[in-house]
C-alpha cells in the first residue's frame, strides 16, 4: 500500500467516526501519543 493509499484511508476513517463529547473540562490523566488517544479527569 503505498502512502497515499494510506491517507486515503486515514481520511475516510477520521469521516466516519463520531464525536462522543465535546466541551469537557478537567485534567489529562493519561494520553497515548502514538495511539492519538487518552483519559481525562472531569472537573465539570
Amino acid at each position: 500500500m503505498t502512502d497515499e493509499e494510506r491517507r486515503r484511508v486515514w481520511e475516510e476513517e477520521q469521516k466516519t467516526k463520531k464525536v462522543v463529547e465535546t466541551g469537557l473540562k478537567g485534567r489529562v490523566k493519561w494520553y497515548s501519543v502514538l495511539g492519538h488517544y487518552g483519559f481525562i479527569s472531569r472537573s465539570d
